[in-house]
């Protein structure tokens, strides 16, 4: 009985030394006005045109409000808290083909991950780009490419932000 006691604390104690090492975020843009933006605050992350704008339409392949950018320099989606991993659902009316791209970056600027995807023109809908590092993500920039660049709708954006609490190796001597 004292050694199953023990073990039901030992756990316990795991439990909450390694709760909340990670939390899951996502941003999707419903609650988000239609127009134009050059930069958005989601409270942990801004997102930010890389150069005149982007616009937030109602009228994604799949429904529901989505980023589209009119350009071929794409946004930036910077985080205030470390990050380990992001994805991106992007897509389009299947109209024609778009190479679309997705970047994580470190603080100083360093590539740490990438992801591409060549959307068809028979595809309406859409995929999911995505990266992850072992080094803390800063930032993550995601474009579409010639022959039509901006012509791309983005949504659903999911980070996760790598919690700066980590217990000391020694708490795990306590057990």
């Amino acid at each position: 009985m004292k050694k199953k006691m023990i073990t039901v604390l030992s756990i316990g104690l795991l439990l909450v030394c390694f709760t909340g090492l990670s939390q899951a975020a996502s941003i999707d843009f419903e609650a988000v006005t239609t127009g134009n933006y050059s930069s958005l605050n989601f409270g942990d992350a801004v997102l930010s045109s890389n150069s005149g704008g982007f616009e937030i339409v109602d009228r994604s392949p799949w429904g529901g409000n989505s980023l589209l950018d009119t350009d071929m320099y794409g946004s930036t989606l910077t985080f205030l808290t470390n990050v380990t991993d992001v994805s991106i659902f992007v897509g389009d009316y299947g109209e024609d083909e778009d190479p679309v791209y997705l970047e994580a970056y470190d603080s100083v600027g360093n590539l740490l991950a990438s992801d591409a995807f060549v959307v068809p023109d028979t595809m309406i809908g859409g995929e999911t780009l995505s990266v992850a590092s072992l080094s803390a993500i800063s930032y993550v920039t995601f474009k579409s490419g010639n022959p039509y660049p901006g012509s791309v709708y983005w949504d659903d954006i999911e980070y996760t932000a790598a919690s700066a609490s980590v217990p000391e190796p020694a708490t795990l001597l306590l057990l």
